[in-house]
């Protein structure tokens, strides 16, 4: 039976699907005591790993940013959790607000340190996941992580390209990122 379970799980996979528009990754920012790196973006009709498959609600779908952080204070810090980011999207009308999920993380996953400490140098990783409507035209996502004092807030700015006139375009697709 724990071989069929086993071959069952192995055969299930997240489909990639299409990112809404290019996002250039790995960047890196630092708060002064960790140095967070998005590592990777991806949109995916579900999720596959050690716990089992975790699907969407109809209409949905998972947006996963693969995270690294560092500690690079000379003090041990918190890991990230949960609550630590919050994602924005932005269409050409203004911000959304999905009435159920506001801007939440929906999952973590992968993340060794995320109720204890981290010692100077420590490296962990794991991904963030939030769950966004299929129908959604975003061009402009702002994912914030934020673990409050003395840590300043790190947000990482993506934006989809748009045209200016005569079929030139401008590039939005270029990250930003600010400390608040």
């Amino acid at each position: 039976m724990c071989w069929l379970v086993f071959v069952l799980a192995l055969g299930i996979q997240a489909k990639e699907l299409p990112l809404p528009f290019p996002i250039n990754v790995p960047v890196t920012r630092s708060t002064g005591f960790r140095e967070l790196t998005v590592m990777q973006v991806r949109a995916v009709d579900k999720l596959t790993g050690e716990w089992g498959t975790d699907t969407p609600k109809q209409g949905y779908y998972y947006l996963v940013f693969t995270i690294k952080e560092v500690n690079i204070s000379k003090v041990p810090i918190g890991g990230s959790w949960s609550r630590d980011y919050s994602l924005r999207l932005i269409t050409p009308e203004g911000l959304y607000s999905d009435p159920e999920h506001g801007s939440w993380v929906w999952n973590v996953e992968g993340f060794d340190y995320w109720d204890t400490e981290m010692s100077p140098g420590v490296s962990d990783v794991g991904e963030v996941v939030f769950e966004v409507w299929k129908g959604l035209n975003f061009c402009r996502m702002e994912l914030t992580f934020s673990k409050g004092p003395p840590e300043p807030s790190v947000i990482f700015e993506w934006e989809a390209a748009r045209t200016v006139g005569k079929g030139v375009s401008q590039s939005w697709g270029q990250i930003k990122a600010g400390i608040r």
